[in-house]
């Protein structure tokens, strides 16, 4: 899986590009273990992002309570149809800020 990254100030940006599944998720944990302490926001951009598991949709909630407990945030920008039905599907819409 690629992944962009991009950071403005204390605002990470992270872009994984196709599939994020069993296979892919350590690769989106990584990058997010690497955004530093001091991040205030990190921003998932899923323009290029096509299917989420279960095991993506983890990481996603395991960044989010990181970043809450460092006083953070998580937001989920560019969602295509087919991954937002299936944060709607899992009640995953429910826990994360998707911004639509």
């Amino acid at each position: 899986m690629n992944i962009k990254k991009s950071s403005y100030g204390t605002t990470h940006i992270l872009a994984p590009v196709g599939k994020i599944d069993s296979n892919t998720a350590p690769e989106l944990q990584a990058a997010v273990s690497q955004v530093p302490d001091s991040a205030k926001e990190i921003i998932f951009d899923f323009s290029a992002v096509d299917y989420i598991s279960s095991a993506g949709l983890r990481v996603l909630v395991m960044s989010q309570s990181m970043m809450e407990d460092n006083g953070g945030s998580v937001k989920i920008t560019n969602v295509n149809k087919i991954v937002d039905d299936i944060f709607a599907i899992t009640g995953f819409g429910e826990l994360l800020t998707i911004e639509r």
